[in-house]
């Protein structure tokens, strides 16, 4: 959100212009001078106030409430109410749902899919409740991979939060490069923060947006070893 300061919004931008006054009406108008040097000198002794915060339309305020997602608007500004908190503050953990999947994929395709599915439900569990089950993690994920889950899931649970909501997997394509897997996913993302123990939500859904996943083939299958999230919008296929 970017301040964005005006001449109007400083009025005090313009003191100094009068010197723009030509010398005949100044010397014609001497003693007006003096009290117009002495009034602005007394009002350069007070600090202006600061110039006011413009904001922009499409700016989101987050707040806590008793509705999930309820739109409504605080001084013109569009606003979101978080999620209600349980008696516990309590709030579901990240969920994952398959969606859009390509049709007439090879085997080798059907299974670099089958373990991006199964690295999101890993993902999801692990950040959703900032426990990472390490049984489980090198069937999913290499070295790397599995790092950018736990890595997070640590930050995520020294900060007292975790994420909630439901993210949308979206394949659109597969390229296979001998032991090298490149996956597109045009993911609906409606996954948030919340406090873990309040359940008031730190942050809002980003939607669609298109990430980039590169699955490496090993011994037992296929693994994400890297995913790589982008800020560009995407369009889900239809059929």
């Amino acid at each position: 959100m970017t301040e964005v300061t005006s001449l109007r919004a400083r009025p005090w931008v313009w003191l100094g212009v009068t010197g723009m006054v030509s010398a005949g009406r100044r010397r014609s108008s001497l003693a007006a001078a003096i009290v117009g040097v002495l009034l602005t000198a007394g009002a350069c002794s007070s600090q202006p106030p600061p110039p006011p915060r413009v904001t922009s339309d499409s700016d989101t305020v987050i707040t806590s409430g008793t509705s999930a997602a309820t739109p409504s608007t605080t001084s013109g500004r569009p606003t979101t109410t978080a999620p209600t908190a349980t008696a516990t503050g309590a709030v579901s953990p990240l969920s994952v749902k398959t969606g859009y999947r390509p049709a007439n994929l090879s085997a080798d395709q059907s299974a670099v899919v089958k373990a991006y599915d199964a690295y999101w439900v890993f993902r999801a569990q692990s950040l959703g409740t900032n426990t990472v089950d390490l049984s489980n993690a090198a069937t999913v994920a290499s070295p790397q991979g599995f790092s950018q889950i736990s890595n997070y899931a640590a930050q995520q649970k020294a900060r007292g939060q975790h994420a909630a909501g439901e993210i949308t997997t979206n394949v659109t394509a597969v390229v296979l490069a001998g032991s090298t897997a490149t996956l597109t996913d045009c993911s609906l993302n409606n996954s948030y923060d919340v406090k873990t123990d309040t359940g008031v939500q730190l942050t809002k859904p980003t939607g669609l947006m298109k990430v980039t996943i590169i699955l490496v083939r090993q011994p037992s299958g296929w693994v994400v070893a890297n995913i790589n999230p982008s800020t560009s919008t995407c369009t889900v296929p239809t059929a």
